[in-house]
C-alpha cells in the first residue's frame, strides 16, 4: 500500500502546473473577468461623494486656556515674568480645539441648524452624532501644526457648509469661554478690592489710635523695614497664584519660598530691636504692648495696600480681557465647494476587484490541483464513495 501511495504522489512537475492551468484557463479568464466587470458595475452605481477641506491655525495664546491665562497675569506681578517659558506642562491646542469641535455642546449646534436628524435618518442624538463623526474627519497635520477639517456629502455645496460651520461653531463656543472666565476674574479682583477699600479706613483709624497712645512715632521707628511687608505681601499673593497650577518641586516655586523666607526673617530682626526701644525709652511693660499694637496694624496696613495695588493691576487686564471679541481663529482656508467627487474612485475599485478575481482563481485553481491528486489514492476514492453513502449524497 506505502508503494502504491509513493507512486501517485510523485513530485508534481512544473508541466504538470501548465498543464492544469492550460486545462482551467477558461474558468480561470471566466472568474478574473466576472470579478472584474462587479467592479465595473460597483463602481458605477456607487454613490458620488464631494469633501470640502477648511484649514486653521490653532490658537497659541488665548484666554481660554486657563494655564496661559492666569500665568500670563502673574507675569505682571514684580518677580514671575519668566514663568510662561516652560514651567508648566500645558495641552496642545490642537487637542483642545479637537476636542471642542467634538463635544456634546458644538455637535447638537451643528446637529440642529442643519437638520442633521432628517439628513441621516437618525432616530436620537446619539446617532446624528456618530453619523456626523463618520463624516466629518478632523486631523492636525503634525508638520505644520495647521487644523485641517474634512467634510464629506453627496451635496458638494452642502459638504462645504458642513465644513464651514464647524469653524463657525467653535469660534462661538470660544468666545463665550473667554468671556465667562475673564467675567469670572473680573468679579473676583472687584470683590477682593472692595474689600480692602472697606478694611483700610478702619485699619488706618486703629493705627492712628494705638501710636496716639504708644507715644512713639512709629513709621519712623519702622523706616529701613517699611517696604517689608508690601514686599512680602507681593511674594505670597504670587505663591498663591501659583499653588494652583505648579507643585512644590517646580524650581520657581522653590525660589519663591526661600525669597519670602528671606525676607520673613529680616522683618523679624526689625521686629526684635524694638526691644531697644524699651530700654533707651525706659517704657513700662503696658506702653511697650501699645508700642506692638501699632507695629502690627502699622504691617498689616502695608500689606494690604500692597495686595490692593496687584488687584488693581490685575482687574485692569480682565477688563480687557472682557472687551475682547474673544479668541481670534487664522483661517487659512475657507471651505469652498468642490466640483470634483472625491469618492468613488472608479479606477481604484476596478483594480481591487480584479486582484479579487486573480485570488479566487488562484484558490480555484490550487483547490482543483489538489483534489485531483487526491483522487489519484484508491484509499481516498473508497473514502469519498463511502462519505456519500452515509450523507446519502449523489
Amino acid at each position: 500500500m506505502q508503494e502504491e501511495i509513493q507512486e501517485n504522489t510523485e513530485e508534481y512537475s512544473l508541466i504538470d502546473l501548465f498543464i492544469d492551468i492550460g486545462q482551467e484557463k477558461w474558468r480561470i479568464i471566466a472568474i478574473i473577468v466576472i470579478t472584474c466587470m462587479t467592479g465595473v458595475i460597483v463602481s458605477l452605481v456607487s454613490t458620488e461623494t464631494y469633501t470640502a477641506r477648511t484649514t486653521m491655525m490653532p490658537i497659541t495664546n488665548s484666554s481660554l486656556n486657563l494655564n496661559n491665562s492666569n500665568l500670563s497675569t502673574m507675569s505682571l506681578i514684580a518677580g514671575v515674568g519668566g514663568l510662561t517659558n516652560g514651567a508648566f506642562s500645558i495641552k496642545s491646542s490642537e487637542e483642545m480645539l479637537i476636542a471642542l469641535m467634538r463635544s456634546y455642546t458644538v455637535q447638537a449646534e451643528i446637529i440642529a441648524k442643519l437638520n442633521l436628524k432628517e439628513r441621516y435618518s437618525s432616530k436620537n442624538m446619539t446617532e446624528a452624532r456618530i453619523a456626523l463623526d463618520s463624516n466629518v474627519e478632523i486631523i492636525t497635520d503634525k508638520k505644520s501644526g495647521l487644523l485641517i477639517i474634512e467634510a464629506q456629502d453627496v451635496n458638494p455645496k452642502f459638504s462645504a457648509e458642513l465644513a464651514q460651520i464647524h469653524i463657525n461653531e467653535l469660534k462661538n463656543i470660544l468666545s463665550k469661554l473667554s468671556v465667562t472666565e475673564a467675567q469670572g476674574r473680573r468679579q473676583y479682583y472687584e470683590n477682593q478690592i472692595i474689600k480692602i477699600h472697606y478694611q483700610l479706613p478702619i485699619l488706618t483709624q486703629e493705627f492712628k489710635n494705638a501710636q496716639k497712645e504708644s507715644g512713639v512715632e512709629v513709621a519712623s521707628i519702622l523706616t529701613e523695614s517699611n517696604t517689608l511687608p508690601s514686599q512680602i505681601a507681593t511674594k505670597e499673593l504670587q505663591m498663591q497664584i501659583m499653588n494652583k497650577f505648579a507643585n512644590p518641586e517646580n524650581p520657581e516655586v522653590k525660589k519663591l519660598n526661600k525669597e519670602i523666607s528671606a525676607l520673613r526673617n529680616q522683618l523679624t530682626k526689625y521686629e526684635l530691636n524694638k526691644s531697644n526701644i524699651k530700654e533707651n525709652n525706659n517704657l513700662n511693660n503696658l506702653q511697650s504692648d501699645k508700642i506692638q499694637k501699632a507695629v502690627q496694624l502699622y504691617n498689616t496696613i502695608k500689606i494690604q495696600e500692597a495686595t490692593l495695588d496687584v488687584f488693581i493691576k490685575q482687574l485692569e487686564n480682565a477688563k480687557l480681557d472682557e472687551a475682547k471679541d474673544g479668541p481670534i481663529i487664522q483661517i487659512i482656508d475657507t471651505a469652498v465647494i468642490p466640483d470634483v467627487r472625491s469618492k468613488p474612485i472608479r479606477r481604484k475599485i476596478v483594480q481591487t476587484w480584479t486582484i479579487i478575481g486573480l485570488v479566487l482563481s488562484l484558490i480555484y485553481l490550487f483547490t482543483k490541483i489538489t483534489y485531483k491528486n487526491w483522487m489519484v489514492i484508491d484509499e481516498n476514492k473508497n473514502k469519498l464513495i463511502q462519505l456519500k453513502k452515509v450523507w446519502k449524497l449523489k
